[in-house]
């Protein structure tokens, strides 16, 4: 439960290894550099970043804290209002996503990393089309400890139904049985198996 304890922090988790990472990283730092310094705003990088990219970057931006890869993120993850998700450039699913409603944290993206999340679900996140309109965001409503919490805990129900694996294996089984159960069917029912008979 998110309460006034929990620092004014937002926070990024990933591995910057890849070219496409390191640009969303420094577009988000650029950003940041302006709005969440400005509205007191902290931000923890949690992930490995290559030297000498984080050499220059822990220059350029001696406010953002940079944690490199840590043993456990719940403590990271605890201590944050809320997650981002910036990335405008490179598609796919967000593992990410998922990792921070389950630690619940409220999670603020951009529309453009949001593939694969269904819309009940993004419902409960903080989306702008940009970079710098999301930051804007997050430090209008970074105080509104009560909407962030009732977001988080949401995103955090209706994600248990969404990915829980046992039930979307059952689903999956189902599914595979009554394909098979109506393709015997067909089968049983074609003239050529009747003409065998």
């Amino acid at each position: 439960m998110l309460n006034e304890t929990v620092p004014r922090r937002a926070i990024i988790v990933g591995s910057f290894t890849w070219i496409a990472k390191q640009m969303n990283l420094e577009r988000l730092l650029d950003a940041a550099s302006k709005i969440f310094t400005q509205y007191r705003v902290e931000l923890r990088v949690v992930g490995v970043i290559p030297e000498p990219l984080l050499s220059r970057l822990r220059l350029r931006f001696p406010w953002a804290v940079f944690r490199g890869f840590v043993d456990d993120l719940s403590e990271e993850f605890r201590h944050a209002r809320v997650a981002l998700v910036p990335e405008e450039i490179g598609g796919g699913f967000k593992l990410k996503i998922l990792d921070y409603i389950f630690s619940r944290v409220p999670v603020a993206a951009v529309d453009a990393a949001l593939n694969g999340i269904p819309n009940r679900l993004k419902s409960q996140f903080i989306i702008e089309s940009g970079i710098e309109k999301l930051l804007t965001t997050i430090a209008a409503v970074i105080e509104d400890i009560d909407r962030l919490d009732l977001m988080q805990n949401r995103a955090f129900e209706l994600a248990e139904d969404l990915f829980n694996w046992d039930a979307n294996g059952r689903r999956l089984l189902e599914a595979l049985e009554f394909i098979a159960r109506d393709r015997r069917s067909a089968i049983e029912q074609s003239p050529l198996k009747s003409a065998q008979r």
